[in-house]
């Protein structure tokens, strides 16, 4: 198996005026014034008479420059927000926002490949590993001017790790305990030494949040209008159309920032999307499927860019229904699929075939595993081992408005038929399905993930652990591979904690709980005026050095 890895684009151009508040076609790997008041004017002495000043031709008059224009930056997606909520976020289209507006104590490099201090400006850890201890930052302010101190950082974390709808509450396991001794000490004390710790404390969820202003707003405001203290803040919302993000003027950074407004739109249709960015409605357009990035790569005046991506599709049994209770069944229908084919048509042949929930390429990565290959035969003998000679009949939940989905599940009902398996499919809203899946009671479904962390330790934990997803939203225990991992968190050696890793695959692929379909890249696109967009492998987009010519 091999993935290309094209390199990311990072060019800056013309930068323009900041303004805030808080309240073709080439393939690259982007208030009114106060009123007038008169006071009386003081006592003067009548100066004496004086000659006239002799008469001089008046200068020509001229008009003052006109005023800066601010510049906006419109952005197109498919999806639409939840929650901004730091500890309740789960879509990769929040989690790419989230990055945008909140501040960790580490960040990503701009290479996405290390952990380096964001909100604290150093840490020391004790000799045993288990006391770390950050020096926070003293300009840290949040977007409405307040003052952001360590014991912010404290409610912050200690949130993320007692909040039970928190998904990534697992990876906060090894906190034993948090301390905010002044306004810029924040000591976090493990009950074990964790090699992950630094990726922990970078990842989803571990995000510094206002304390009083959730207090005084409670969790549904909050999650709507949030406090944080990024580059960036959510100026204005109005849900299922549009969110604006603004620089935030009280960040350090601020001047940094070339642009007014990045409004991110939510736009359903696919053509709609591509209209809009190819006639000038638009600056920029997220996730392409596969269809619009090749229209896009011959389209004058926009930049079609590739970047390479630890993502993945699959598709994800409920193991606590039947018939896919039964791990034949879950077996023959693997054996029922060409991934090859899924990949050819759903990514125009961009993804490679997939192997493992790891992504290609990671820390850990089993590359002993095969890609499953279509085997009719071998499928019909263990649907007839496990009852069904005959076949039986499933639904098969797609979520709305997305092609790259219709696509996948089209071609598996087309190749699960030969096995006599009849696929019921039903085109369902995101959050219809995300309610089900929350609650294990969706069926068979389609999905993706990126890496949320440069190390993987954290997204084997969301496959694997029952406590805070029911491994993955499947309903199926898998104790054994979970024991590892803990094991892992721990382990200094490299080499044997890759080979947990490696083990923990091997278990995910021989319980068969999902089908890891394809690897894609990140795909997207914007008008030749950007410039200075880029993504991490993990799926960060940086905005902070976007530019747009005049």
């Amino acid at each position: 198996m091999k993935k290309k890895l094209l390199s990311l684009l990072l060019t800056a151009v013309l930068a323009s005026s900041m303004l805030a508040g808080c309240s073709g076609g080439t393939s690259q790997t982007t208030a009114a014034p106060a009123p007038q008041t008169q006071a009386a004017a003081p006592e003067t002495t009548v100066a004496p008479e004086t000659t006239a000043a002799p008469e001089t031709t008046a200068a020509p008059e001229t008009e003052a420059p006109a005023a800066a224009e601010p510049v906006q930056i419109i952005v197109l997606r498919a999806g639409e927000s939840k929650n901004l909520d730091p500890v309740l976020i789960t879509e990769n289209g929040d989690t790419q926002l989230a990055r945008q507006i909140y501040e960790g104590l580490y960040k990503w490099n701009e290479a996405g490949d290390q952990n380096v201090l964001d909100s604290a400006e150093s840490v020391e850890v004790s000799d045993d590993g288990l006391v770390w201890t950050f020096k926070i930052r003293d300009d840290l302010y949040f977007c409405n001017g307040e003052k952001a101190t360590a014991a912010d950082w404290k409610w912050s974390l200690d949130r993320a790790r007692n909040t039970e709808a928190n998904q990534f509450r697992s990876n906060f396991a090894a906190i034993e305990e948090i301390e905010a001794p002044d306004d810029t000490t924040l000591v976090i004390t493990l009950n074990q030494p964790s090699v992950a710790f630094p990726a922990t404390l970078t990842g989803d969820t571990a995000y510094l949040a206002s304390q009083k202003y959730y207090e005084e707003v409670g969790e549904e405001e909050f999650g709507k209008k949030p406090v944080s203290s990024g580059i960036l803040y959510v100026k204005d919302w109005v849900a299922g159309e549009y969110i604006t993000l603004a620089p935030n003027p009280y960040h350090r950074d601020a001047d940094k920032v070339s642009f007014d407004e990045l409004k991110i739109m939510t736009v359903a249709d696919e053509n709609t999307r591509t209209m809009m960015l190819t006639n000038g409605e638009a600056d920029i357009l997220l996730d392409c499927t596969a269809t619009q990035f090749a229209i896009l790569q011959a389209t004058p005046g926009v930049k079609a860019l590739q970047s390479p991506a630890m993502q993945a599709r699959y598709l994800m049994f409920n193991c606590t229904k039947t018939p896919t209770d039964n791990k034949l069944v879950r077996e023959a229908l693997r054996y029922a699929t060409d991934l090859e084919e899924i990949a050819a048509i759903a990514s125009n042949g961009l993804a490679t075939p997939a192997n493992s929930f790891f992504c290609y390429g990671e820390f850990g990565f089993n590359y002993d595993l095969p890609v499953p290959k279509q085997d009719i035969e071998k499928a019909k003998e263990l649907l007839a081992e496990a009852g069904y000679p005959d076949g039986f009949e499933i639904d098969f939940w797609v979520r709305a408005d997305n092609p790259e989905y219709d696509a996948i599940s089209t071609v598996i009902k087309e190749q699960w038929a030969k096995v006599g398996v009849t696929v019921n499919l039903t085109t369902m809203e995101t959050a219809a399905i995300l309610d089900a899946q929350y609650n294990v009671e969706q069926p068979i479904v389609i999905g993706r993930w990126s890496e949320g962390m440069n190390d993987p330790q954290g997204i084997a934990q969301y496959f694997f652990s029952y406590e805070d997803t029911f491994c993955y939203f499947t309903g199926l225990h898998l104790d054994e591979g979970l024991e590892i991992l803990q094991k892992a968190s721990v382990e200094k050696d490299e080499e044997t904690r890759a080979q947990m890793f490696r083990d923990v695959q091997q278990i995910f692929y021989d319980e068969v709980p999902g089908i890891p379909i394809y690897y894609p890249d990140w795909y997207f696109a914007t008008s030749d005026k950007i410039d200075g967009l880029y993504i991490v492998p993990e799926g960060q987009y940086f905005y902070q050095n976007v530019t747009k010519a005049n």
